[in-house]
C-alpha cells in the first residue's frame, strides 16, 4: 500500500497538492482517438537551421555575470524554507565542484549558460510550421502547454504560460510523447549535427526555441523534471534540488527517496490527466533512476483519489528495472533477453550506467514498454513520460564533448530513430516534445583546478574553526547550497555573512549569497494563488 496524506513529512504538502488537483480548469478532456504519450525525456532541441550562435560555450570569459537582481530571482524561484542551505554558492564560470571520486568531473548546477540553456522543439506531423520561434521559454512554460493542450491547464497555482499558436487548431492529439534528454546541452545537436541524423531530422521538422532556458537556480534533475511536470516553480512544487540538508536527522535526504512522492506539494500532469480521464488514460513512466520517474509521475496512487500510473526505473545499485509504492509496475510483457545489451549489463551497474549501453538499454526499454501497452488503442488519449539518462551519466565523468559522450550520443540518436518509427506506427495525429533538464560545463580552464566538497568545507572550518568541530554541516551536490551550525557559529562569535564573504574570496566563488538575502527576494514573487 503506498504512502498517503496522513503519512506525508509536510502537511503544507498535502495541502497544497489537493487544493491545485481540485483547481484545474476544465476543458478538452473529452478523448479524441488514439494516446496521448507525454515522456519527459531531456533532449537537445538546438536544431539546424537555429538562430542562435551554435558555437559550444567552451570560454568562461563569454560568461556574464548575472545582475544581482536577476539571479536573486532565480535562487527565489527555487526557495522553500527547510529545504535550502544558509548560503547558495555560484561557482565561478566554468569551475568544478564536485565529489572526489572520479565519477563527476564536471558538475552542473550554476546559473551560466552552459547550465542553464536548454533545447525545446516541438515535432508534430500536419500540426505545425517548422522553424524557430522568438520567445524565451522555460520548463513551467513547457508544462503548463501541455497541460492546456489536455483541457487540464489549472485556473490558479501554476507559474508557467502556455506557449502560444503552437499546434493548429483541432481536437486533443492522439497521442503526445516528451523526452526529456538528461544533461543535454542546446550545442550538441549542432556540434555533432553529422552523428545524429534521426534527432536532425525530427528537429528540421520541428518548432524551435532558441531562447529556451532554467530560469530558477539550482540547475539540476529532480527540481527541473518537478517544475516541467507541474507547470509551476520550485518554491510552489516544494522540490528546490536532488537532496537538502534535514537538520533535524542530521543528514542529506534525497527529496525523492524509494520513488516517495509525498514531499511533492502539487500534481504533475500525470495527476492531472488521470484524474480529468477518471483513470482510464494508460499514462507510462519511465527514469534514469528514481527521482526524475517519481518528479515525472507525481503522487499516482498515494494521493487521496489518485489514479496509479505504471512507473519504471533503473536501480544502478542493483541494475535492474524497479517502481514505488504509489504506481503500478509491470515488465510481464518486456522481453530483452535476445538484447546484446545484456552482456553489457554483466559489467557493475554503476559503470554501465556511464556508457552508450546505457542509452540503449533505456530507449529499447522504452520502445518496448510501449509497444506492449495499450496506447492507441482506444480513444482515450495516454500519456508516456521518459527519462533518458545516459548521457548525463557519461558527461559527469567524461564531459560534455568527450569521446565517450560522441558514442553515447550516436547510439541514444539510433534507438531515437526506432522509437520514433514505433510513435509513428502508434498514431497519426502525434506530438513528439523534446527538452533537456539542465547542461553541463565544459573541461575549467587553465589555472582553475577542480575542488571537491570534502576540500570546500575543510577551507571553511581551517578558516573560521581550526581547533573545533567545525562550522559547516553540509554542502555537497548540484544544489549547491551550504549549510552551517548556528550554533557554532554563534559560540565562535561569527555569523553567516562572515562565512559568505570568505568564500567569495575564492577562485572558484562567483558569489555567495545567504539565505535572508534570497528569503527577501522570495517574497516579492506573485503568489500563484493570487492571494
Amino acid at each position: 500500500m503506498g504512502r498517503r496524506y496522513p503519512d506525508l513529512h509536510d502537511m503544507s504538502d498535502a495541502m497544497g497538492y489537493a487544493r491545485s488537483l481540485a483547481a484545474f480548469r476544465p476543458g478538452r478532456v473529452a478523448p479524441a482517438r488514439g494516446g496521448l504519450a507525454l515522456i519527459g525525456f531531456g533532449i537537445v532541441a538546438a536544431v539546424s537551421g537555429c538562430s542562435r550562435d551554435p558555437a559550444p560555450a567552451d570560454d568562461p570569459a563569454t560568461e556574464v555575470a548575472a545582475p544581482d537582481d536577476a539571479l536573486l530571482a532565480a535562487l527565489a524561484r527555487s526557495y522553500v524554507p527547510g529545504r535550502v542551505g544558509d548560503i547558495a554558492v555560484i561557482p565561478a564560470p566554468s569551475a568544478v565542484i564536485s565529489w572526489a571520486d572520479g565519477n563527476y568531473e564536471h558538475m552542473h548546477g550554476s546559473p551560466w549558460d552552459y547550465d542553464r540553456q536548454i533545447p525545446l522543439l516541438i515535432h508534430a506531423p500536419g500540426r505545425i510550421t517548422a522553424g524557430d520561434r522568438p520567445e524565451p521559454v522555460s520548463h513551467q512554460d513547457i508544462g503548463a502547454t501541455i497541460m492546456d493542450w489536455l483541457g487540464v491547464l489549472p485556473a490558479d497555482s501554476i507559474t508557467g504560460e502556455p506557449l502560444p499558436e503552437v499546434l493548429a487548431a483541432g481536437p486533443t492529439p492522439d497521442l503526445i510523447v516528451v523526452l526529456v534528454l538528461d544533461a543535454f546541452r542546446p550545442d550538441l545537436l549542432v556540434r555533432f549535427a553529422d552523428r545524429l541524423p534521426s534527432l536532425s531530422r525530427i528537429a528540421a521538422g520541428a518548432v524551435r526555441w532558441p531562447e529556451a532556458a532554467v530560469n530558477y537556480v539550482p540547475t539540476n534533475t529532480a527540481t527541473a523534471h518537478t517544475t516541467l511536470a507541474t507547470a509551476t516553480d520550485p518554491r510552489v512544487h516544494g522540490i528546490p534540488g536532488n537532496s537538502f540538508y534535514d537538520r533535524g536527522q542530521g543528514e542529506s535526504v534525497d527529496v525523492y527517496d524509494g520513488a516517495d512522492p509525498s514531499r511533492l506539494r502539487m500534481p504533475t500532469i500525470s495527476d492531472r490527466w488521470l484524474a480529468a480521464t477518471g483513470g482510464l488514460s494508460t499514462v507510462v513512466i519511465q527514469g534514469g533512476t528514481d527521482y526524475p520517474a517519481t518528479a515525472l509521475a507525481g503522487r499516482g496512487g498515494c494521493a487521496d483519489g489518485g489514479h496509479r500510473p505504471n512507473v519504471m526505473y533503473y536501480d544502478s545499485g542493483s541494475g535492474v528495472w524497479g517502481s514505488g509504492d504509489c504506481y503500478d509496475f509491470s515488465d510481464a510483457a518486456i522481453d530483452l533477453a535476445d538484447s546484446p545489451v545484456v552482456e553489457e549489463r554483466d559489467r557493475d551497474p554503476s559503470e554501465f550506467r556511464r556508457s552508450a549501453g546505457f542509452a540503449r538499454l533505456e530507449v529499447r526499454t522504452l520502445t518496448a514498454r510501449i509497444a506492449a501497452s495499450a496506447i492507441g488503442a482506444d480513444t482515450v488519449p495516454d500519456l508516456v513520460f521518459a527519462n533518458l539518462k545516459a548521457t548525463d551519466y557519461v558527461s559527469h565523468k567524461y564531459g560534455p564533448f568527450s569521446p565517450e559522450m560522441r558514442e553515447t550520443l550516436e547510439e541514444l540518436d539510433r534507438q531515437i530513430g526506432d522509437l520514433y518509427g514505433l510513435i509513428e506506427s502508434r498514431s497519426g495525429d502525434f506530438v513528439l516534445v523534446i527538452t533537456a533538464d539542465h547542461g553541463m560545463p565544459p573541461e575549467p580552464p587553465e589555472g582553475l583546478p577542480r575542488i571537491s566538497y570534502d576540500e570546500v568545507r575543510a577551507l571553511i572550518d581551517a578558516r573560521f574553526d581550526p581547533d573545533g568541530p567545525g562550522v559547516v554541516l553540509h554542502f555537497e551536490g548540484s544544489e549547491n547550497q551550504l549549510y552551517l551550525d548556528h550554533d557554532r557559529l554563534a559560540r565562535l562569535g561569527l555569523d553567516i555573512e562572515a562565512v559568505a564573504r570568505f568564500l567569495e574570496s575564492q577562485a572558484f566563488v562567483d558569489r555567495a549569497i545567504p539565505e535572508a538575502d534570497v528569503a527577501a527576494r522570495a517574497a516579492l514573487l506573485p503568489d500563484p494563488y493570487g492571494r
